[in-house]
């Protein structure tokens, strides 16, 4: 009776215990993505934590769901006791995660979350407090007094639609910043350089540009600048290959996640429903970060230490 009452009944179980012993599977979005690199890094050193279970850390060359399902049917035997994946795709993913789910096997998703009315657990980033960042990083760049102009998503992307929301909820609260314009680019690089170029020649007195992915960064070439002198650049994707625009001062703010702390929140909580335990929290989201000149040093001594295994 005191041991009910004070807290240290243990969770009662939802599955039947197993009697042998399995492993977890890591799946990730696909082997290039300098964010899986991370998630990767951190599952194999969390392997310790996983107890009784093995680990498959595995990710598809192309971030495609086709090369994703596969990836899944392969690794799909009755030893897979749980999974922790970056689904590449939410529409296509999510039916096969429910049909794995039915058949006994925890899914926590990472990075991207499927919504359902039965959620899945997921850990993540904050998007709303990501796109309040990226704000509050815009407002900084104009000296808290200026113009700017959005690039958005447009389409139906949660994560995308959830930091627009941030965004929208901080730059509302800041009087002195105008936004002049905001258009959408539906997630293609190509179209969002294009439609940033074209803006900045039509209005050359635009003081920052915000952009809440890093769709037009992808494929610009060594000291190609995006924006003219004078005119500021904020965005989503603090990578490696991203950090010499923000030495050189052409990138005012990158702004991300603790990445680290993702995959070993995620595989937590999947040991914890691979035992059949009942989950406590099953959310959880890393704190944004921001990157600029000031910090760009002590945050690439931390991505490198994030991509250790050891």
């Amino acid at each position: 009776m005191m041991c009910v009452a004070s807290g240290c009944e243990k969770p009662r179980r939802l599955l039947p215990e197993r009697t042998n012993e399995g492993f977890i599977a890591v799946v990730g979005n696909a082997k290039n993505d300098p964010v899986w690199r991370i998630l990767s890094a951190s599952s194999q050193r969390y392997r310790a934590g996983l107890g009784e279970f093995d680990l498959k850390v595995i990710a598809a060359n192309a971030n495609a769901p086709s090369a994703q399902t596969r990836l899944l049917r392969q690794i799909h035997n009755p030893e897979m006791r749980g999974l922790c994946i970056w689904p590449s795709d939410t529409a296509v993913m999510r039916d096969i995660l429910i049909d794995l789910r039915t058949k006994g096997v925890p899914v926590v998703t990472m990075m991207t979350p499927i919504r359902h009315q039965e959620p899945f657990p997921h850990c993540g980033l904050d998007e709303i407090a990501i796109g309040q960042a990226l704000a509050t990083a815009a407002f900084d760049a104009i000296d808290g007094d200026g113009t700017i102009a959005l690039l958005k998503h447009g389409g139906d992307s949660v994560h995308h639609g959830d930091r627009y929301l941030g965004f929208s909820e901080r730059a509302a609260e800041i009087p002195s910043m105008i936004i002049l314009s905001e258009f959408e680019c539906l997630g293609n690089e190509f179209v969002g350089q294009r439609l940033v170029r074209e803006y900045v020649e039509r209005f050359p007195r635009l003081n920052a540009m915000v952009t809440l992915d890093d769709w037009p960064l992808r494929g610009l070439k060594t000291g190609e600048s995006l924006l003219p002198e004078g005119c500021k650049l904020v965005s989503y994707g603090p990578y490696p290959e991203y950090w010499p625009l923000v030495n050189g001062g052409s990138c005012y703010a990158l702004v991300g996640g603790q990445y680290d702390q993702i995959a070993e929140r995620a595989l937590q909580m999947c040991v914890t429903l691979a035992r059949g335990e009942v989950l406590e929290i099953s959310e959880f989201f890393a704190a944004p970060i921001t990157v600029e000149q000031t910090n760009l040093k002590q945050f690439r001594i931390d991505w490198f230490r994030w991509m250790e295994t050891e």
